[in-house]
Formats: structure tokens, C-alpha cells, sequence
């Protein structure tokens, strides 16, 4: 049921707005409608869920299972509202659908601008969805040619690439309430009450200011983030799906690859194995079983290549140092640049080492069975922990970290919630709203409070501080 209901919701505002009627009416262009009426359909899909939810508790539960309706309802329509109303094509947007009209057109995917930076799996998943929607207009609900249309400039191929268009939207939309869910199955498992936790994720997303930026500039963060966090929670009860899911996230980015190697080495054999298939299998159906390599003959010899940001915004290394020594000293960086990256490469390994040796010390301390001051449970605490580690290293040694990257931190402030919330609230708060709420702005040195904040949430949550208090 939830299934037909999402697929309404997502669906009939295309199809809809293939038709000319005089009482549908629209502010913007005809292809902009479309969004509109998501607004519309998406109210009322949840709408429909809340009320068929509150009614199955009539007579049961007090305030508190009605919060957990009515939390997520709220959650869902601002996020309904913000896609009905920002949803434009971006400069980021725009690298994916050129690679997937490169591919369409047999050229390489890595040869164009604006340059695409990533695997090849979604711009093949984009060059798809276009020969979908070319090949079946009655249910893809095209706008068909017409006089009477806005555009003077209108073709097949635009209109196909604006449905394409409009079904990422969709897509990113569904993503947010699959973040919803998978959150708050992580707060609860790791101790958090009912409410509470619904009330955390809600506020972490709707505040979470790497999230906004992620869906204005149609971002494929929230891939990662999803199927990582899904990856965490069937890693124990159902593994082959959990790497499964983490394989698919690698194919999108390569961050995940580091959850895949600590959940590895952690023992968790029928994941990692799943993973390995996985990965081979999406490998093997893009290159012809093998026998094509093209496209990821490109993506390895555009890595090399991948650049080094130096923006004020972006937080990396790389250029922390750059612009520490061009608006901080008044030192031209360029004649320097070797040396910065050789500076920056030697931070990445520092900070590799320190997650490595947090990884050892929360093993340690599980296989010892010492005991943690939060109520999570042991193996919860150790695997969540894992994961929220793996997620963040990408945040700290990658060369270009922009503030959307940080839906990736997610994990670790729900967890620094869990397992430090109570002790240390004040400091769990401030951590957060550095990390993930304050809006994004380019003034030096004030840009790099995402990495002070992260900085403050590793260090709240690392081993020693969690496994304070031991058994006997």
C-alpha cells in the first residue's frame, strides 16, 4: 500500500501535467507544473499515511505514539514544500546529464564539461531512465508537441530530459524520508527512546544545512548515505543484503570502499563477501561481462586528476593550508603548491592513524566486553561506531570536501547524541550546530567551522571517552 502510494504521489503530477485542461493552472512554465502539483500529491500521500496511522491507535498509546505520527508528518511536508519549490537544474545536475548524453551518444563519459566525477553507474542509470521515458510517453506522461506550448525552443529530447529530470527529484525526495528512516532505526537501536529519537532526526535534518545544499544542487550524497546506513543496520541480521547495499554505494562514490574495508576487517565475512559480489556483478554488467572497458578506463585515468580545492568554503586539508598561507600570511600559496599537497597528504595519513587506532581501541574494548557509560548495547555500539568513523574519515582526507558532503556526518552526530548526549550536552550541541546547522557562507577562517565541529564530535565520541566506566 505504501508502495502504490508513493508511486501516486511521484507519478500522477506527470501525467497530469501532460494534459490541457482550463481548471489546471500554473504560475511558472509547463514543465515547472509538474513540481507544483508534487506539492499537492505529496501533501496528501501524507496526509492519508498520518491519518490511517493515527486511526489504527485509536485507543491505544498516549501523546507519545501519536508524536511519532505526527514528527515524521511534519518532517515530510517541509521536505515535500522544498522540493515542490527549489527544484532547478544545477551546475552539479548538469555534469551528470551531460555524461549521460555523452554515453547515449557512445562518447566517452569522462571527456566533457562540466567534468563527471564519479563511477560510472549514475550517469549509466540516467542514460536509462532517458531511453525509458523516450520509449513510453503514455506512461512517463510527456508533454507532447502542441500549439500553444512556452517554449519556442521545444523538442522530444528536451521534454525527455525534463521528466528525467523531474524523476531524480522524485527520487532525492524518497531518499530523504528513506534517510528519515534509516536515522531513526539507528538512534533506537542505539538506546534512544521513541520520541525522542524522532524528534532528534527530525531536527537534524530539517537544520541540517548539508542536506538543504545537497538537494538544491542535486547532489548524489544522500545515495551514499542511505545505502551506507542500510549497510550498518542489516549488517548483522541480514549480511548478504547489508553488502549488497554498500556495493551499490560504491559504485555511486568511492567514500563507502572505507566502510567496506573496517567492516572487513571487524569479521564481518558474509557482508564483505557480499559486498566483493556485488560490486563484480555491477562491474561486469557494465563492461559486456568484462569485455568493454572504456568507461572505467576513463574514471582511473581521470582520478589522478581529480582536483584539489582551495575554496574558502571547502573543507579539506589541502586548502585550509593554501589559504592559510595566502589570506592568513600574505604568502603567495602557488609557489608553494608541491609542498602544500606534500603537507596536506602527511595531515591525511596523521588523521588515517588516528582512525585506525580508534578502530582498534573499540574493538579492543568490545572483545574485552568493557562496559560503556550509554545504554546502547555492546555490538550495536561497536558496529554504529565503525560506521560513523568510516563515513567521516571521507570528510577529513578526501581533497574537496563542499559543505554537501557533510550529510555524511549524520551518522556521527546521531551516535555522539546517543552515547554522549546526556553527559555532555552542551558540548554534543555545539559539535552539531558547527558540524551540520550553521548555513554556509566564504569568510576566512570562520568557513572552516564544518571541520571544527567534526573535529569536536570525533573526539566526544572516541573509545576512551565512551568505555570510561568498566566492569570488574
Amino acid at each position: 500500500m505504501a508502495v502504490c502510494g508513493v508511486a501516486l504521489a511521484c507519478g500522477f503530477p506527470l501525467y497530469w501535467a501532460s494534459f490541457d485542461s482550463a481548471w489546471l493552472g500554473r504560475s511558472y512554465t509547463k514543465s515547472y507544473m509538474r513540481f507544483e502539483l508534487l506539492g499537492l500529491t505529496g501533501s496528501v500521500a501524507l496526509f492519508v499515511w498520518a491519518g490511517i496511522r493515527l486511526r489504527s491507535l485509536a485507543g491505544q498509546g498516549g501523546l507519545g505514539a501519536k508524536a511519532a505520527v505526527l514528527i515524521p508528518l511534519v518532517t515530510g511536508l517541509y521536505f515535500v514544500t522544498y522540493v515542490s519549490e527549489y527544484s532547478y537544474r544545477t551546475y552539479d545536475y548538469g555534469a551528470y546529464q551531460n555524461a549521460a548524453e555523452r554515453l547515449l551518444k557512445g562518447e566517452g563519459l569522462y571527456d566533457g564539461k562540466p567534468p563527471y566525477l564519479y563511477p560510472p553507474l549514475t550517469a549509466q542509470a540516467m542514460a536509462a531512465a532517458y531511453r525509458w521515458v523516450e520509449s513510453a510517453p503514455e506512461l512517463t506522461g510527456r508533454i507532447q508537441h502542441r500549439p500553444g506550448l512556452d517554449s519556442l525552443n521545444f523538442t522530444a529530447e528536451k521534454d525527455v530530459w525534463n521528466s528525467v529530470f523531474y524523476y531524480y527529484r522524485c527520487v532525492l525526495l524518497l531518499l530523504v524520508g528513506l534517510a528519515y528512516a534509516a536515522s531513526y532505526q539507528f538512534s533506537r537501536r542505539l538506546g534512544v527512546p521513541e520520541v525522542a529519537a524522532h524528534a532528534l532526526v527530525a531536527a537534524i535534518l530539517i537544520f541540517d544545512n548539508p542536506l538543504l545544499r545537497t538537494l538544491r544542487w542535486n547532489q548524489v550524497n544522500l545515495w551514499v548515505l542511505d545505502l551506507s546506513l542500510l549497510g550498518l543496520l542489516w549488517a548483522r541480521r541480514r549480511p548478504i543484503l547489508a553488502g549488497l547495499s554498500i556495493a551499490v554505494a560504491i559504485h555511486v562514490k568511492l567514500y563507502p570502499l572505507v566502510l567496506w574495508g573496517a567492516l572487513t576487517v571487524a569479521r564481518f565475512w558474509k557482508l564483505s563477501l557480499a559486498a566483493v559480489a556485488g560490486v563484480l556483478f555491477l562491474i561486469a554488467s557494465q563492461t559486456g561481462f568484462f569485455s568493454d572497458w572504456d568507461h572505467w578506463e576513463g574514471f582511473f585515468a581521470f582520478l589522478p586528476t581529480f582536483p584539489w580545492e582551495h575554496n574558502i568554503r571547502n573543507n579539506n586539508f589541502f586548502g585550509i593550508l593554501f589559504n592559510l598561507l595566502w589570506l592568513g600570511l600574505g604568502i603567495d600559496p602557488l609557489d608553494f603548491e608541491s609542498w602544500i599537497r606534500g603537507a596536506a597528504m602527511a595531515l591525511v595519513l596523521a588523521a588515517s592513524a588516528w582512525f585506525t587506532w580508534r578502530f582498534l581501541q573499540r574493538e579492543s574494548a568490545f572483545r574485552r566486553r568493557e562496559v560503556s557509560a550509554s545504554s546502547a548495547p555492546p555490538e550495536e555500539l561497536r558496529l554504529f561506531g565503525h560506521g560513523a568513523d568510516a563515513l567521516a574519515f571521507g570528510l577529513v582526507a578526501a581533497s574537496s570536501v563542499w559543505e554537501h558532503h557533510y550529510v555524511l556526518a549524520i551518522p556521527l552526530a546521531l551516535f555522539a547524541v546517543a552515547t554522549r548526549g546526556r553527559e555532555r550536552p552542551v558540548a554534543v550541541a555545539l559539535a552539531i550546530l558547527l558540524a551540520i546547522v550553521v548555513p554556509t557562507f566564504d569568510v576566512f577562517p570562520l568557513s572552516y567551522h564544518r571541520m571544527l565541529g567534526l573535529a569536536m564530535l570525533l573526539v566526544l565520541t572516541s573509545p576512551p571517552a565512551l568505555y570510561a566506566t568498566r566492569s570488574d
